[in-house]
């Protein structure tokens, strides 16, 4: 497992559509884990589903997934159900064409309700900052990690083959880490970190508010908004420094005077 940066972030806009959330955010340290099916990435969490097991197994997994899904239909009526998936070409999820269906299962009872918190392992990223602080107009606030709130912290791995998950051969936790946690080559400038809860769901939770040492300004941030999130930082227990990133004038580099 790689080691838990010292530093994690997250990027906000202050713009006025999220501006409260924000404000929310830095003076109380409340924090909304969010679901898999909002993200930008329409691969995100969505993994490549396979059944492969004994007749036995399968039959059994389908006929306890019928059971969680439809606990309103008499029993021999859902094992009817099974059979009938299980005889129809067009049906049978142990053929891959059919994954779609499990997919499908998988994004209700999953993708839907698990709760996401993002963050990332950089503050000076040029795409992290236009595609999750507006174009530079927003924020990045800098959390340090030795607080309990982030020992269940975990990376994202970044491959080109998409996961495959087997709700056979794996536990539940398994199927989900593999799903959540593997993302497309094409994100690894992001450095992401996530953390997950599967029980308690989507919305808000309550981050060590003394957690947040560090609130960079993006270069483009207009003076009024600058204004805002100094106050907030003084409203906020953590009382962050208050940082204003700048550009390279030589290279494609964003610098963050007086952060070490």
């Amino acid at each position: 497992m790689q080691p838990l940066p010292s530093i994690l972030c997250r990027y906000r806009s202050v713009s006025e559509l999220v501006r409260l959330r924000t404000q929310r955010v830095v003076e109380t340290g409340l924090h909304y884990f969010a679901s898999p099916s909002s993200f930008n990435d329409p691969f995100d969490c969505r993994p490549n589903f396979t059944l492969d097991g004994t007749e036995v197994a399968v039959r059994n997994y389908l006929r306890g997934m019928w059971a969680r899904q439809a606990r309103h239909m008499p029993e021999a009526e859902r094992h009817a159900e099974v059979e009938a998936i299980l005889g129809d070409p067009a049906r049978d999820p142990r053929i891959p064409e059919n994954n779609r269906l499990f997919a499908a299962a998988y994004d209700s009872m999953v993708t839907a309700q698990v709760g996401v918190l993002c963050l990332s392992e950089v503050y000076d990223d040029i795409l992290m900052w236009s595609h999750y602080a507006d174009c530079h107009r927003g924020i990045c606030l800098i959390y340090e990690t030795n607080y309990e709130f982030f020992a269940h912290a975990q990376p994202v791995i970044y491959q080109q083959v998409r996961p495959r998950v087997n709700q056979i051969a794996q536990t539940t936790e398994e199927s989900l880490d593999n799903a959540i946690f593997t993302k497309s080559s094409a994100w690894a400038y992001e450095k992401e970190w996530r953390i997950l809860h599967y029980q308690q769901g989507v919305g808000e939770r309550q981050l060590p508010p003394i957690a947040l040492k560090t609130i960079v300004l993006g270069v483009a941030l207009s003076g009024n908004d600058r204004k805002l999130v100094e106050t907030w930082a003084r409203e906020s227990a953590a009382r962050p420094k208050v940082l204003r990133a700048s550009l390279s004038p030589s290279e494609f580099l964003i610098h963050v005077p007086g952060l070490r």
